[in-house]
């Protein structure tokens, strides 16, 4: 057996001699008459083994186009157009807009959103005013269906459509039918003719039923996690509200629309999943035809992104919102703009350059109308899924942020004019314009606030 050993761990970014440390041990050990043991050295760096908790699950990570549940795992992402609303108001729903770096030396991400859907209204009878609330409240996000019945019904509409859309499509009884079709005096080569195409298209839709019923199990399954680990509201919990100034009409001296509210976020709920400012351009192809088709007639750069994911890079100046830099062949001006959503997820629009005067009443007589200056943004028709749309925002869409093919930030919607609902729909949808609004976010308390970058 050898001599004992007094095993010493050193920081090996330390700037310090081990030696000295060495030679003070000896000399310990020698004054109580330890002669035989021997001091070593070996390079080691103390870390606490304490993990985080987080309660409930974490955020998704996109999936490809090929994944059974892209189109219904969209609301469970880190992706921008999050469902959100404050825990203690889960009926006051809105999105997730952008993410802000605090800045400053802190290494703090916040949310930006209206301040509408974190804040409750006070008093009742004005339905846009409301006051700041106490920092470090709970801010309960609504990916999931208890407090997004869209993401629920989304989940079940796609799990529904490839049941009884696609199960449903009589296969077996039109290859029975070709398979047992009588071919009469036809000569032996029409006949095997018709086996052979019988034979081809019966191995292809044995593929696409096959291919279909592993759709289904997967989209059980998914739906089967999220009931389990979605279901209560303090499990979604991202964030505390930080700042919610007050709902300001017509603010001084541009006249534009104060209503925005900043959510610190709780990061260990993203983990991996968090890819900072990006939107998920979806896997509808006619949308995206559409989309292409109208950044080639205003002459609009876009380039596809990887994965879908368009990285959001600069915000678009206020001169160019007034003014589009191209034209269509008619020399009408126009920039192509998008935003995914809470209300109906990712849509298109065009804006002009001309903005808008919005005058709101109210239901107490004795409050005079207030007049703002918006951002207009005009919808532009696509079909998506099995429906045609011509609608750019509509209600739980507020907080959702617009931005350009090449991923400039434009403006955050505040609002819209039109019959909203399922009897009607948004005409004009109205936003404040980024540019300002980030001044107003930095003269606000958060003076080194800028838009979050990430390379993916």
């Amino acid at each position: 057996v050898g001599p004992v050993v007094l095993w010493v761990g050193v920081d090996p970014e330390s700037a310090q001699d081990p030696s000295a440390c060495g030679i003070d041990c000896l000399k310990l050990l020698r004054e109580y008459k330890l002669d035989d043991v021997e001091v070593e050295f070996r390079a080691s760096t103390y870390v606490r083994t304490a993990s985080q908790t987080v309660r409930g699950p974490r955020l998704l990570p996109p999936v490809s186009d090929l994944d059974p549940t892209v189109a219904v795992r969209a609301p469970f992402t880190a992706a921008l157009g999050l469902s959100i609303a404050a825990q203690a108001t889960l009926d006051y729903e809105g999105t997730g807009g952008l993410y802000i770096a605090q800045g400053g030396g802190s290494s703090n991400i916040l949310l930006l959103t209206v301040g509408t859907c974190v804040v409750a209204p006070n008093p009742p009878s004005h339905p846009r005013a409301y006051e700041t609330r106490r920092p470090a409240r709970d801010l309960g996000e609504s990916p999931s269906c208890a407090c997004s019945p869209r993401s629920w019904y989304s989940h079940d509409t796609a799990s529904s459509a490839l049941q009884d859309g696609v199960l449903g499509v009589p296969w077996h009884e039109h290859l029975g039918n070709v398979r047992g079709r009588d071919t009469g005096n036809d000569d032996a080569n029409a006949r095997n003719a018709t086996i052979r195409e019988a034979n081809h298209h019966l191995k292809i839709s044995r593929d696409k039923l096959k291919a279909t019923k592993t759709s289904i199990r997967a989209l059980k399954r998914f739906g089967r996690t999220v009931k389990r680990d979605w279901a209560e509201p303090t499990d979604r919990i991202i964030g505390r509200l930080v700042h919610a100034p007050p709902l300001i009409l017509g603010a001084a001296p541009e006249g534009f629309t104060q209503d925005y509210a900043l959510v610190q976020l709780d990061m260990a709920k993203f983990g991996d999943a968090f890819k900072g400012n990006v939107v998920d351009l979806g896997a509808s192809l006619s949308y995206q035809r559409t989309f292409f088709t109208m950044m080639r007639e205003f002459g609009n750069p876009f380039k596809y992104p990887v994965f879908r994911l368009l990285q959001l890079q600069g915000v678009i100046p206020l001169t160019s919102l007034r003014k589009p830099e191209h034209v269509n062949c008619n020399g009408d001006p126009g920039l192509v703009v998008m935003k995914r959503g809470k209300g109906i997820g990712i849509t298109i629009g065009l804006a002009t350059g001309v903005f808008s005067y919005v005058r709101e009443y109210f239901k107490d007589l004795d409050q005079a109308p207030q007049t703002s200056l918006e951002w207009p943004i005009l919808p532009l028709k696509f079909k998506n899924g099995p429906r045609d749309y011509y609608v750019f925002s509509d209600v739980g869409d507020s907080g959702s942020v617009i931005v350009d093919g090449l991923g400039r930030v434009g403006g955050l919607i505040t609002g819209g004019s039109g019959q909203p609902g399922s009897d009607g729909h948004i005409d004009v949808t109205y936003a404040t314009p980024f540019c300002w609004l980030l001044s107003r976010i930095q003269a606000g308390g958060f003076p080194d606030a800028h838009v979050y970058s990430r390379s993916l």
